[in-house]
């Protein structure tokens, strides 16, 4: 984006401050006329989530977050609840001058200053919950792949969905994860595996987003976490060797697969493992010891 797409206007006020074909933000009510204020000006099709807009130096979310809006494009704006361009919306129709949010009612009040992302065009709703199994547990250089589920709560797929991960503190546990563009069924789960590694001793927290194609907006969340702790590294070993396979007795068409596991710990006295299997979609656990 150029430095035109979105810029700052301190300590102005007048709906005239709003260029014709652009979006206007203002973070008090009467377009800052009874107290002055910012103006945030915004192009067509450009979304900006709260930490977009605070890079802008526009914050959000408190007093003097939005309190009036000027819309002088000729497409639809869409004004958004969550942090994370989810949540509830409510649209700006081309033309519309808001003086004061407050006159629109929000589910925890009014809208005034609950604006925290932003869309300059329409937007269409959908519905995607997503979770990250908790408290996850590593040892130091234990490599683990963390499930992230996305669920599709309507009957209609959700196309070009992008996933992405980040560690809080990577010298805690690393997360080798590439940004992934996914496709939703509708009423389905789709599972997301996210590598990580314990590199030292301490907590971090591992953080999952996804991020809508423009004009679109989650009515779930688009972000999840998870805290992930690292221990002292302990000799136990978990090795596995095939023994073989055979198919299942009829009618079943499956195939039953063998493997021998061997658990060994060199110095530490250990009572009860716990294991945990990454397998294949359909397949299950069946333990003969």
């Amino acid at each position: 984006m150029s430095e035109q797409d979105v810029y700052l206007i301190k300590n102005e006020s007048g709906a005239d401050k709003c260029p014709s074909g652009k979006l206007a933000l203002y973070t008090n009510i009467d377009f800052n006329g009874e107290e002055m204020g910012d103006i945030l000006i915004i192009s067509p099709n450009i979304a900006l989530t709260k930490q977009d807009l605070e890079g802008y130096g526009f914050i959000v979310g408190e007093h003097d977050g939005v309190s009036s809006v000027v819309n002088n494009m000729d497409q639809d704006a869409t004004l958004v609840a969550g942090l994370y361009l989810d949540g509830a919306t409510l649209a700006v129709s081309p033309g519309l001058r808001i003086s004061s949010l407050i006159n629109f009612p929000l589910a925890s009040g009014n809208w005034n200053d609950e604006v925290n992302s932003v869309v300059s065009a329409g937007t269409r709703n959908v519905d995607l919950s997503m979770s990250i199994e908790s408290e996850i547990v590593l040892e130091e250089g234990e490599e683990y792949s963390a499930l992230l589920q996305i669920q599709n709560n309507t009957s209609e797929a959700v196309e070009g969905v992008t996933v992405s991960a980040s560690s809080s503190n990577s010298a805690v546990f690393s997360a080798e994860f590439y940004s992934q563009t996914l496709n939703i069924p509708g009423n389905e789960t789709v599972n997301v595996r996210i590598p990580v590694e314990g590199k030292g001793q301490g907590k971090a927290t591992l953080t999952c987003q996804l991020t809508m194609p423009l004009g679109i907006i989650n009515s779930g969340n688009n972000m999840t976490q998870t805290t992930v702790t690292v221990s002292e590294s302990r000799a136990l070993k978990v090795t596995q060797s095939f023994a073989g396979d055979w198919a299942d007795t009829w009618p079943s068409t499956n195939y039953i697969y063998s493997y021998k596991l061997i658990l060994s710990s060199a110095d530490t006295d250990v009572d009860k493992w716990e294991l945990s299997f990454l397998l294949p979609d359909g397949a299950e656990v069946s333990l003969n010891g």
